[in-house]
């Protein structure tokens, strides 16, 4: 009596495995890109933190300072290895003051080009930090290839965007009561 497996029997268990391949492997891709999301969010969490806290000791911003740097006047406030790395999603690490619009302090990510799978895997980290609009709420697309969450913005910006919300809340409120 033959105690071998039969080529069939090779062939089928081989088909299974191949359809549980199949399966497996994007899974695990769509989990590795939620790992990475999840850190680039943790990370910029942790360096707008570090922002906030030399704008508590220092009264102003860090200043400017070039994609990738971590500007010197953060030493002691963030780990600059960190900063110098890329992202987990790619791109570098930036600091913007004053010179983005109405947006008087941002910190967030700088890619050299910017396409839609760029802006897809931003709204994600959006929807993960704020809202999921990259046009709207703390976390931004300022420019192509430049996603930031916001720290502080000019007033007028800001009494705009109350007064939006508020109209916004009233006029939902008056819907309801009909």
């Amino acid at each position: 009596m033959n105690r071998g497996f039969s080529l069939i029997e090779l062939v089928l268990v081989l088909a299974i495995l191949s359809v549980i391949a199949a399966i497996a492997i994007p899974r695990m891709s769509i989990a590795s890109d939620g790992a990475r999301i999840t850190s680039f969010a943790t990370t910029l969490r942790q360096f707008a933190r570090a922002c906030e806290l030399y704008h508590l000791d220092h009264k102003a911003w860090p200043p400017d300072g070039s994609s990738g740097l971590a500007p010197s006047e953060l030493k002691g406030y963030v780990d600059e290895q960190a900063w110098a790395n890329p992202t987990p999603l790619g791109g570098e690490w930036d600091n913007e003051t004053a010179d983005a619009g109405s947006v008087t302090a941002a910190i967030g990510v700088h890619f050299d080009t910017s396409d839609a799978t760029t802006d897809a895997l931003m709204r994600r980290v959006d929807k993960l930090i704020d809202d999921g609009a990259l046009i709207s709420g703390s976390f931004r697309k300022l420019a192509s290839g430049r996603y930031y969450f916001i720290l502080e913005e000019s007033d007028t910006t800001a009494n705009k965007a109350i007064a939006t919300d508020i109209s916004e809340l009233l006029g939902n409120m008056s819907l309801r009561r009909d």
